[in-house]
């Protein structure tokens, strides 16, 4: 477990999902195209029974259309099944297997996505020194949501430019040791490391130290 664990914590998620979005919208557009090939029969006749209903009238008092009423073609005086019938020619089970087949290749995609999703929680939650059983269960249960609440969560933490870790305040990092932000040397005001001039009185900052000024 410790090391399925490490393995997550050293995965990079970015090129993970780019995969998964490749994959998946593949298999997707594949799956619809094969599925509506084995269905082209019936699709042509459900539409032909459809345009006959338009031109018949069929659609007066009392009645349903096909369309709102499923299988069925429905009167005044009973139901009629369209396959029963012959109306529409039942699926063969080529057919039938490669819609159940496609419904599950889809669902594998979207299972995947989403315990993309939850193992991606952990591992940034590990560090950003929050719970990572609680976030990843979360993303489990809740999803986008969950990723929301985190970065919600997260925006109250101080960030290391240098090694990425989260920590709730300090001027170190607690990971690399390295400067959490600028010390202005005019004013003595704590800044961020991304920022270029001093929040508090305009001095100019540099990268080279915490207390160095360019004029």
């Amino acid at each position: 477990m410790k090391g399925f664990l490490e393995r997550i914590e050293a995965a990079d998620f970015s090129k993970l999902l780019k995969r998964l979005i490749i994959i998946a919208s593949t298999v997707f557009i594949a799956c619809c195209v094969l599925t509506v090939f084995m269905f082209r029969t019936q699709l042509t006749e459900l539409y032909a029974l459809e345009k006959m209903e338009d031109n018949t009238a069929l659609k007066g008092e009392g009645q349903m259309s096909m369309a709102e009423h499923g299988s069925y073609w429905h009167d005044d005086d009973c139901e009629i099944d369209i396959f029963g019938a012959g109306l529409v020619t039942y699926p063969s089970p080529e057919a039938i297997i490669t819609a159940v087949t496609s419904v599950v290749i889809c669902s594998l995609c979207v299972l995947a996505y989403w315990l993309l999703v939850a193992a991606w929680l952990y591992k940034v939650s590990v560090k950003a020194g929050m719970n990572p059983a609680l976030w990843s269960t979360l993303g489990l249960f809740f999803n986008l949501p969950a990723v929301l609440a985190f970065l919600i969560v997260r925006r109250g933490l101080v960030h290391c430019q240098n090694c990425g870790a989260w920590q709730k305040e300090g001027k170190f990092c607690a990971s690399c040791g390295a400067n959490l932000g600028k010390v202005c040397p005019k004013c003595g005001r704590m800044s961020k490391t991304s920022d270029k001039f001093c929040p508090n009185c305009g001095t100019k900052l540099t990268d080279k130290g915490t207390k160095e000024v360019q004029s």
